[in-house]
């Protein structure tokens, strides 16, 4: 099972300058919620910031990880 710590370890690896906060909002492991704030998402598109963060997770959702919800920012969006 991949567990927050693990998604967490994954991002971080990709983007070490980020902010990253793993949830797990209904407590069953399978549908989660990542918010990462990272500089390098400045002049990427939705869709080229989520695929970044698909990047990181490699075959991630081959496993039990259902559903991640993934909220990007950059640090002036705040």
């Amino acid at each position: 099972m991949l567990t927050p710590a693990a998604i967490h370890t994954l991002i971080a690896q990709l983007l070490p300058e980020a902010t990253i906060n793993i949830e797990d909002p209904l407590n069953d492991g399978v549908h989660l919620k990542a918010t990462i704030i990272s500089p390098r998402f400045a002049d990427l598109s939705r869709v080229d910031r989520h695929r970044l963060i698909y990047q990181a997770l490699g075959d991630a959702f081959a496993g039990p990880l259902h559903a991640l919800q993934i909220i990007t920012r950059t640090p002036d969006e705040l």
